[in-house]
């Protein structure tokens, strides 16, 4: 589901924007050309929210155990682009007795070309027992098809692990209240990795497959829910699971300083 908030908090910084800069002045709109950042108000936006899923989900592996998952959330969105912000999630299941995940990411936004939609991030991953786990690089590029539909490309740079996962993924606009929204990512996983006090440590190998659909829902600025499919290739190794999964999550935002 982290991927999903990445996309939601987008989306509604968006809505955010484009719905604060309407009460400060009707006539005031930014050009077409502009890069988003310049449309937000010059003391930037201060966004918090909260969502609570059914099923933590990351790459088709379950991190809450099948179970559900409080994941708030606060992103401080400087004008230029730069924004920087904090993440956490509820329901950890692992052997050392983790339960929460909290996470810290930096991240720079812009647009080129009226339509193409640029997002580079890196977040520090955190567990409330075994501190410090991980970190992550992020690049993703969205074009705007048409006025409902945008496709992108996503890679991933996971140090702990030392993989990269490529994504695919499709938006389309139905109205604005729904969209339906889905990715496929492929990760080029190692077939060892070093674990202090282990040694080498045997992965699966090879490349896996995940994917995911789903249908979201718009209620107004502040809140939407969604409705989300999810399977892959694989055997989640935190369940053994196989097969599809339904995930429900509710989310809720709103700005801070408006």
């Amino acid at each position: 589901m982290k991927d999903l908030n990445k996309i939601m908090i987008a989306v509604s910084l968006a809505t955010l924007a484009s719905q604060t800069l309407a009460a400060q002045t009707e006539e005031s709109q930014p050009p077409q050309d502009a890069p988003p950042m310049a449309g937000l108000p010059p003391e930037g936006l201060l966004i918090a929210g909260v969502s609570v899923t059914s099923n933590y989900m990351i790459g088709g592996v379950t991190i809450s155990g099948n179970q559900s998952s409080v994941q708030p959330f606060i992103e401080y969105d400087t004008p230029f682009g730069l924004y920087v912000g904090a993440w956490g999630a509820s329901g950890i299941v692992d052997v050392d007795n983790n339960k929460w995940e909290y996470d810290y990411f930096l991240g720079y936004r812009t647009q080129l070309l009226d339509k193409l939609h640029v997002d580079a991030s890196y977040w520090l991953y955190n567990y409330d027992k075994t501190a410090y786990f991980g970190e992550a690089g992020f690049l993703n590029l969205d074009y705007d098809l048409t006025d409902k539909l945008s496709v992108g490309l996503g890679v991933k740079h996971d140090t702990f692990f030392d993989n990269q996962i490529f994504t695919a993924r499709f938006n389309y606009n139905i109205n604005h209240q729904w969209r339906i929204s889905g990715k496929e990512e492929a990760v080029n996983q190692r077939s060892t990795m070093e674990v202090a006090g282990y040694g080498e440590v045997e992965l699966q190998s090879g490349k896996e497959l995940n994917w995911d659909l789903g249908v979201t829902h718009q209620f107004d600025r502040t809140w939407s829910v969604d409705m989300r499919m999810y399977d892959s290739n694989f055997v989640d190794p935190n369940t053994g699971d196989t097969g599809s999964r339904f995930v429900l999550t509710l989310n809720a935002y709103t700005d801070l300083l408006h």
